[in-house]
């Protein structure tokens, strides 16, 4: 893992992990623990910058979320696994809706809001092809369905990205971004593009909603979606994480071995060398 400093832009640790492959990585609310996914999930302190323990029987699984002392991911592509950080036992969440004969449901990767009382898992219901697409909506309290909301049929939803206040959701799929009242799960509108995202992420105060379609930064309103600025890349992008001050972007470059940091004031790029080409990226406060 690599650590860099977003005052000084400067890479200030990097420490192993180990050799096995790692997949996805989250941080819960004060702790100081990054969780970071993999054949055996580590646990990271941000303090010590050092692994201070592993996550034992969770075989290749994808942290995407922390919530209620409870990580949710994968250990497949097409059910949600969560691991009770407390008692120690895994489970798998049901599906969010009843496939029909012949049809299975397929769920990718999700997240939660900032108050970690819901978990939304985009899926998709297919028998061969796509029949409906949507996200399922649990109660982290009792990782049991509130709602399914259905989308356009299409398997690439990204996983939700939510207002700091924890109001609104908004899910991005091909050339869209749906955006629903996060405690109702009604729609509150539906922003369309010429490109398709692979990443957002929403200003502390919930007016901006940054994009990237690994080839540039969009700067959008919030509210009516409108483009408010184009910030160029200078290579294809992949994870985006925004800083908790809401002044930095941070980028992990898939051409090099490098860090885009992006100032969200200016639209300053400062493209930082690490020494590991960089899979994710989480920022903490």
């Amino acid at each position: 893992m690599m650590v860099i400093d977003q005052d000084s832009t400067q890479v200030t640790a990097t420490f192993p992990l180990g050799t096995i492959p790692l997949s996805g990585e989250v941080t819960g609310p004060g702790d100081g623990l990054i969780y970071v996914g993999g054949s055996v999930p580590s646990v990271v302190s941000t303090k010590l910058n050092r692994v201070v323990g592993n996550v034992d029987g969770l075989g290749n699984f994808t942290a995407c979320a922390l919530a209620r002392n409870h990580l949710y991911g994968g250990p497949i592509a097409y059910a949600v696994g969560v691991y009770n950080l407390t008692t120690g036992v895994f489970s798998d969440l049901p599906p969010p809706v009843q496939p029909g004969p012949g049809e299975s449901v397929n769920q990718t990767y999700g997240s939660s809001p900032p108050d970690g009382k819901t978990y939304w898992s985009p899926y998709a219901v297919t028998n061969g092809y796509t029949v409906v697409s949507g996200v399922g909506i649990y109660s982290t309290a009792t990782n049991t369905v509130l709602a399914a909301i259905s989308l356009p049929p299409d398997i690439y939803y990204l996983a939700p990205a939510f207002s700091r206040d924890s109001s609104t959701a908004y899910i991005a799929g091909p050339g869209v971004i749906a955006v629903y009242n996060a405690t109702t799960f009604q729609s509150i509108a539906t922003f369309s593009y010429p490109t398709t995202f692979t990443s957002l992420a929403i200003s502390p105060d919930g007016s901006i909603i940054y994009a990237t379609d690994q080839k540039a930064v969009y700067v959008l309103d919030a509210a009516n979606g409108a483009q408010k600025q184009t910030i160029a890349l200078p290579a294809q992008v992949g994870a985006m994480a925004l800083s908790p001050d809401g002044t930095t972007l941070f980028l992990t470059d898939l051409s090099s071995s490098s860090v885009d940091l992006i100032s969200t004031a200016s639209g300053q790029l400062t493209v930082v060398p690490v020494p590991y080409p960089p899979g994710s990226v989480v920022v903490v406060p």
